[in-house]
């Protein structure tokens, strides 16, 4: 393992999540898909391949500010300045299923008006 690989490891449990989120970096808003989250960091996935810095990551409410320490292609880690609390990832866990339920139905309704023809 190299010393870069050794700084970026995980020290703390992951919870696995798939919603959507947005990262505010210097440009516009990005959506970005929040794979996982700690109280010290998440991966991300992001729709560009442009070398990400830093941002704040917002999802669910809750917004967290810092600095992507990896990023291979569209995947990228992010180490949070300061922990989030464990309120937060409890209350993020609580809300999975209900965010899960809305993307569904965005794709369904999304998928109808594609259908419908009023959607290219």
């Amino acid at each position: 393992m190299t010393i870069e690989e050794e700084a970026h490891r995980r020290t703390r449990a992951r919870l696995n999540l798939g919603i959507e989120a947005k990262l505010i970096g210097l440009g516009s808003p990005v959506s970005v898909l929040l794979q996982d989250i700690s109280a010290t960091g998440a991966k991300i996935v992001v729709p560009t391949r442009d070398k990400l810095r830093q941002g704040v990551l917002c999802w669910n409410g809750f917004e967290a500010f810092g600095d992507i320490v990896w990023q291979d292609k569209e995947w990228c880690g992010m180490k949070f300045d300061q922990p989030i609390s464990e309120k937060w990832l409890f209350e993020t866990r609580r809300s999975i299923p209900a965010l899960l339920d809305e993307m569904r139905n965005g794709a369904r309704k999304d998928a109808a008006e594609f259908v419908a023809g009023r959607r290219a």
